[in-house]
């Protein structure tokens, strides 16, 4: 899927486009930053963050599929948030169902670039014949549980002590919402 759009946030010009090749350095350096101002990235340290080439895998992945995509939003050239969207997986049985992740700098939350960019991926799951859509989610990650319940999203289930923390332990949500 290839697409490009300018919202409007606080008379500011963010830009929506799909990823690209060129983008890699971008995402490497948007993925540092994101690690350093949120507990909820799985890697915990840069050690564990995608290697450049691991990065650019993944976007030419993205750009090959015909049902995924990897969306980034740019306020001038900086990256300042992302939004995977995929199938489930490959089986028949897991057919009708698809996920997508969302990350935001904390500079750019609350302002509508994720609320865009969830309002495109359940357009696009609804296009592609998708039934179901899923997340998963730390419990304690509250903003982004208040952006999915807007979108009517529910808890389908918990998993407990699901991530290690510096706080402890926490339960990962299995949010989900039928299409």
């Amino acid at each position: 899927m290839e697409f490009e759009q300018v919202i409007l946030i606080q008379d500011k010009k963010i830009f929506l486009r799909t990823l690209n090749e060129q983008d890699v350095q971008q995402l490497l350096r948007f993925q540092q930053r994101l690690l350093l101002e949120t507990p909820y990235l799985l890697p915990t340290s840069v050690q564990e963050l995608p290697s450049l080439k691991q990065s650019l895998r993944q976007i030419q992945s993205y750009m090959q599929q015909d049902n995924a995509f990897c969306l980034g939003a740019f306020d001038l050239n900086q990256l300042v948030g992302i939004c995977y969207f995929n199938e489930y997986g490959k089986y028949k049985k897991i057919a009708h169902r698809c996920t997508f992740e969302i990350a935001i700098m904390k500079q750019f939350q609350r302002k509508g670039i994720g609320k865009k960019m969830l309002s495109m991926v359940l357009t696009y799951a609804k296009q592609l014949g998708y039934q179901q859509i899923e997340i998963s989610v730390q419990a304690n990650n509250l903003d982004a549980l208040w952006l999915y319940q807007q979108f009517s999203f529910e808890v389908w289930g918990t998993i407990p002590k699901a991530f290690w923390t510096k706080d402890g332990y926490q339960d990962e949500l299995i949010l989900g919402k039928v299409l």
